[in-house]
C-alpha cells in the first residue's frame, strides 16, 4: 500500500514538473509582461497630462 501511493506520489510531481509547473512559468511570465506594458502606458499618460516631455523620469 505505501509503495502504491509512493508511485502515485512521484506521478503526480512528475506530471507538476513536465506540465503544470512550465505552464504556469510561461502565464506568469505573459502576465508580468502585460502589466509592465500597463504600468508604462500608465506613466506616458502621467506624464503627458503633467505636460511633461521627458518619459525616461516617470
Amino acid at each position: 500500500m505505501i509503495a502504491a501511493e509512493c508511485e502515485r506520489t512521484r506521478q503526480r510531481v512528475r506530471a507538476l514538473r513536465r506540465h503544470w509547473i512550465p505552464r504556469l512559468t510561461t502565464e506568469l511570465a505573459a502576465t508580468n509582461l502585460t502589466l509592465e506594458q500597463a504600468e508604462h502606458e500608465e506613466s506616458i499618460r502621467r506624464c503627458w497630462a503633467a505636460g511633461t516631455r521627458d518619459h525616461s523620469l516617470a
